[in-house]
């Protein structure tokens, strides 16, 4: 069986008028343009909750999660792209930008119990009582991230539009994470995550015209990625203080993107130049980016001795929200 066959060339006349035909903006002069965006996401974790509480002395657990006042971060993304000549192939860069820090904090004070954490070493449960401070943690997230896409938008209808793409992702993923709260001293910790992952990229944007230049639109991508991870950290407990000693992790990561909504643009009066906005809502998943509970999970290892029932997969990065873009052809 032949893996790769080579089809016969097919004349104009064969397929209807439009068919596969180029979708590009057509302005005059230059085929440049750029996109920029205002994102307004809200950044997910797994596996960063400070802990479980038993209240009152009662058998029921509290999980102590992780919290604040406003989970929506703002950033933005910055892209451009050119159209070549040869059958209007197009290729698109991109900049996305979100870092944003998480506080949240919770009192003890009104409670008769004690409070688990798998974040401390050398005492992993307090009295509720004895803790004369709020339990307090910090989460920091910085997202840096580049894509590259090699396009031909066409035709498959009189209003629909298709444009498959292929290229490739780098991305770089600090992570911070802190938990503190005082007895007779103040116990803390303090774990840093730096990340770094590239692969190639892939995905289908969509679109369907309304009235007035209006538009739907939908795209999906898919990115498969080898991965870097280097975690290290520092903590003081009962008046001991100790270095968590570097942990170096190298997996294949998957990200996955999605976005859906709506679009309106239109030409200037002598199409020296398109404009475009947009309002969608965006969501993507980054797969095993908490590395920092790592170290919990084997210094349990090491002092319960058994793997099966403690190590767990790396938690997930989970972000979604509102983008709004501004595109300029010119």
């Amino acid at each position: 069986m032949h893996l790769l066959l080579k089809g016969l060339a097919i004349c104009s006349d064969d397929l209807p008028k439009g068919y596969l035909a180029p979708a590009r903006i057509d302005v005059c002069g230059s085929k440049d343009y750029t996109i920029l965006s205002f994102i307004y996401w809200e950044p997910l974790s797994n596996q960063l909750d400070l802990g479980t509480a038993n209240l009152n002395n009662v058998n029921q657990f509290k999980v102590v999660r992780t919290k604040s006042s406003s989970d929506f971060k703002p950033g933005f993304k910055v892209g451009f792209g050119k159209y070549f000549s040869y059958d209007d192939w197009e290729l698109y860069t991109q900049y996305t930008f979100l870092h944003m820090t998480k506080r949240s904090s919770f009192d003890p004070s009104s409670f008769f119990g004690e409070f688990y954490t798998s974040w401390f070493f050398l005492n992993s449960n307090y009295d509720l009582p004895t803790i004369t401070s709020n339990i307090d943690n910090t989460w920091k997230m910085h997202l840096d991230k580049i894509d590259l896409e090699l396009a031909r938008p066409f035709y498959v209808g009189s209003k629909v539009i298709f444009r498959p793409y292929l290229g490739g992702s780098l991305h770089f993923f600090d992570q911070k994470y802190g938990l503190s709260l005082t007895t007779v001293s103040m116990q803390f910790v303090s774990i840093k995550s730096i990340s770094w992952a590239l692969g190639p990229r892939f995905g289908l944007n969509m679109q369907y015209f309304l009235p007035k230049n209006f538009r739907i639109f939908g795209n999906g991508a898919i990115n498969l990625m080898y991965s870097s991870n280097k975690t290290k950290g520092l903590g003081s407990e009962q008046i001991n203080d100790y270095n968590l000693i570097d942990d170096k992790k190298y997996i294949l990561r998957d990200v996955q993107e999605i976005i859906i909504g709506f679009g309106w643009g239109k030409y200037s009066a002598k199409k020296n130049w398109y404009y475009d906005l947009i309002l969608a809502y965006e969501a993507q998943k980054y797969s095993q980016t908490n590395f920092m509970s790592r170290y919990a999970q084997t210094f349990s290892v090491e002092v319960a001795g058994n793997v099966s029932t403690v190590l767990v997969k790396p938690g997930d990065l989970f972000l979604h929200g509102l983008t709004t873009s501004f595109r300029l052809d010119f």
